[in-house]
């Protein structure tokens, strides 16, 4: 790596990933030349600015993450969850088995048919592939079917 090359993107203003992605090496790599160099960057990167709506207050971003603020990252996580739901219940057949129910997706829920084959360590993190594992050993039942269906199970 070269430091002119590194020299001018500090003078820019870049962070170390803004540099590591620039240049196509990993951000530990841009700090050993930095240091190598006698390079600073800036506080720039540590200020806090949300990327989608341009939040700076320090107080609305969770601690480590400073360029997206809590509200958008929360909607991030929102719309990422409904999107999975909506995967797996037309993974599922899109309605209730026990009544056809199918109006809204919020309404939807997955029952385990033996309660015991449910994985423990069920995690929002999985690919869908190991959902759909997880998924062959449910049905697909609106949320008043559900209950009903847990009712049956503890008579």
């Amino acid at each position: 790596m070269e430091e002119t090359v590194l020299k001018e993107l500090v003078e820019k203003n870049f962070t170390i990933q803004k540099i590591s992605e620039y240049l196509d090496v990993g951000n530990s790599t841009v700090k050993k030349y930095l240091k190598l160099y006698g390079l600073v960057v800036t506080g720039h990167h540590k200020k806090h600015l949300c990327g989608q709506c341009g939040e700076t207050n320090p107080v609305n971003f969770y601690k480590r993450r400073k360029i997206q603020c809590k509200k958008c990252f929360n909607l991030m996580c929102l719309r990422n969850q409904i999107e999975k739901k909506l995967k797996a219940i037309e993974y599922m057949g899109g309605e209730c088995k026990h009544c056809g129910y199918d109006r809204f997706y919020g309404a939807l829920e997955f029952h385990h048919i033996d309660p015991n084959e449910k994985d423990p360590k069920l995690s929002r993190s999985w690919t869908f592939e190991r959902w759909k594992l997880e998924l062959d050993k449910c049905i697909m039942l609106c949320s008043n079917c559900h209950r009903e269906e847990h009712h049956k199970l503890r008579l």
